[in-house]
């Protein structure tokens, strides 16, 4: 049985497509003053921190078999060609109140500052860095002779770490200046070689707000919009689009349905003129193979449902059915967010439930998260990324051969490995430790380490027990109060000291929970205002009752099972892909080498 949308679902994408008047980025216009929002002329800068690891052909007309057909079926498939066309009437309107699924300029574009909770740390409380605290390479090494791969103890996949990223690079791309805050490499450094006397890093952009404090921008809205997916300018949008997109709708792929190459020569990370590197609506898209195979995901479900709406409706635009694909994958997203990824890091309950849009709410990106808290996956990535071939064969690709290395995917033959290994291999524990491919062989003379250290610093983020105290929780004292105890007295003078990304993955774990109560915090309360300050939030803005219980009744999974490389190669894809629920079963697989 081969999914159909009917005609009446149609009527209900049409009507939220149509509220999106085409091209126009989105830009989210909190006018309190100069520190919320402001317009700037600007120019996809290619000037980035170098990883941001949540802390990126067949026939684009897929059929599907039986045991696929069966994961996807919906509410569409019950439902009468009246209430189909109250579902097309629903989205038509909510397209019509868009203005930002199309972009239809390249400058200006809006620059959202980012939000700053408390006092900064700056040294002149405006914008000079404080380098005060330990040498932040000292602090890495400290960490450094630890082991090279601690499996999670709750049995996380490799799949959180990886979807994780991809929705960071949905709210968060903070680029970089030319001024220098390089981390001093200590003489005789047991890593590096001699000759490093500096780790080169430059300092993030910023504007002064009315008081003459740097506040840090990101160029890209926060709230959960699929910029990533399909970018948020006209020439980015323009080339990640099929040629052939204004009648289908549809996004440009390469052979085996894979992401587009880069022959234009646009903003990538990696290399602008590397035409062997995918295009997506980001330009991290290629930093590792797991970024890489979700955006590949995520662009096949756009051209999922540009066939489906397409099938039944001929008479669309190509315009039209770009925008109600896009409508229908932002809402899954935001969906997979808020009821499985985010339950699965911070454990149920860590986000209140959901009373409906509110517009005194401001929902930008805190800091804190952009610079410290939302790193928490850097500490979640493991030696190697593990492929999974449905036949009890196993391949391994070390991490440090996973960066910028889209032809792993295309000598594999596309994702179906990639998906499969992500979600039965254990991701590493929570902590302070990170894999020595990212600390000492990441890029030349790079270790994420001390930039997690650094950045915040530079951002004028306080130390761990400010954070803790402005939350409302009690200073910790003493260095036994928090774990790993004895490598954080051999660098720090008192526990007031530590710096933040330091502290959050150091302090006890709650009951049950892999994180700590101020991680857990800060996330939980920054993602429940980009929720509740998001007018878009699918649950705000799908008023039919139809088309809002075919995106409940989905998981992450079945968007996985039906964008498969082969039709039903992934249907055996368990519903909980965030969690393996033997994971001593596993633990062999990831120490198979």
């Amino acid at each position: 049985m081969v999914f159909k949308l009917h005609y009446a679902l149609f009527a209900s994408v049409h009507q939220a497509a149509s509220r999106i008047p085409p091209p126009d980025h989105r830009s989210l216009l909190l006018e309190e003053d100069a520190s919320r929002l402001r317009h700037y002329e600007f120019e996809e800068t290619k000037h980035h921190d170098y990883i941001s690891i949540f802390g990126s052909q067949q026939d684009t007309t897929i059929s599907y078999s039986e045991a696929s057909s069966q994961t996807v079926t919906g509410a569409t498939e019950t439902t009468s060609q009246a209430e189909n066309q109250t579902m097309i009437h629903s989205l038509h309107g909510m397209i019509e109140e868009r203005t930002d699924l199309s972009s239809t300029s390249d400058d200006p574009t809006s620059i959202m500052l980012l939000r700053r909770e408390r006092m900064n740390s700056f040294v002149d409380g405006l914008s000079e860095m404080n380098d005060g605290g330990p040498n932040a390479r000292d602090v890495s090494n400290a960490f450094g002779n630890g082991p090279d791969s601690i499996l999670n103890s709750f049995g996380a996949t490799d799949l959180l770490w990886a979807f994780g990223q991809f929705v960071n690079h949905d709210i968060s791309l903070v680029n970089v200046n030319s001024d220098i805050c390089n981390v001093d490499v200590p003489p005789h450094d047991p890593y590096l070689d001699d000759s490093i006397h500096a780790l080169p890093l430059n300092r993030s952009i910023y504007e002064l707000d009315n008081a003459a404090v740097a506040q840090q921008v990101t160029n890209i809205s926060s709230l959960i919009s699929c910029d990533n997916i399909y970018g948020n300018t006209r020439t980015r949008q323009n080339f990640i689009r099929a040629d052939d997109s204004y009648v289908t709708g549809k996004l440009r792929t390469s052979g085996s349905n894979l992401l587009p190459k880069n022959t234009e020569g646009l903003s990538n990370r990696g290399g602008d003129t590397r035409t062997d590197l995918f295009l997506a609506g980001d330009v991290r898209a290629n930093e590792n193979l797991g970024l890489a195979v979700m955006h590949t995901l995520f662009m096949r479900e756009h051209n999922y449902w540009a066939d489906e709406l397409s099938s039944t409706n001929p008479e669309l635009s190509g315009d039209e059915l770009f925008s109600m694909a896009r409508v229908i994958v932002e809402a899954e997203m935001q969906k997979v967010i808020y009821d499985e990824f985010l339950p699965a890091l911070l454990g149920d309950g860590a986000i209140p439930p959901y009373n409906g849009y509110n517009p005194d709410i401001d929902p930008r990106l805190e800091n804190v998260i952009s610079s410290c808290a939302y790193r928490i996956g850097h500490t979640m990535v493991g030696p190697a990324l593990y492929l999974d071939f449905g036949d009890k064969t196993l391949r391994e690709i070390k991490l440090e051969d996973a960066f910028f290395a889209p032809l792993q995917i295309e000598s594999t033959g596309g994702i179906d490995a990639f998906l499969r290994g992500m979600t039965n291999s254990i991701c590493q524990e929570v902590d302070p430790y990170i894999v020595p491919a990212m600390r000492n062989h990441l890029f030349a003379n790079f270790d994420l380490l001390s930039v997690n250290i650094q950045r915040a610093r530079d951002h004028g983020m306080p130390d761990f027990n400010s954070i803790r105290e402005s939350l409302g929780f009690q200073k910790l004292g003493s260095f036994n109060d928090f774990l790993f105890h004895d490598e954080l007295a051999s660098v720090y003078s008192d526990t007031n000291q530590i710096d933040c990304w330091i502290g959050m993955n150091s302090e006890p774990r709650l009951d049950g929970l892999m994180v700590g109560e101020t991680q857990r915090a800060v996330l939980a309360r920054n993602f429940a205002n980009i929720r509740d300050g998001d007018p878009h939030f699918y649950k705000n803005s799908i008023t039919d009752d139809n088309l809002l219980g075919m995106i409940e009744s989905k998981k992450f999974a079945d968007i996985i099972r039906r964008n498969s490389d082969r039709p039903g190669s992934l249907s055996d894809v368990r519903d909980d892909v965030f969690f393996l629920r033997n994971p001593a079963s596993t633990s062999e697989r990831n120490n198979f080498n």
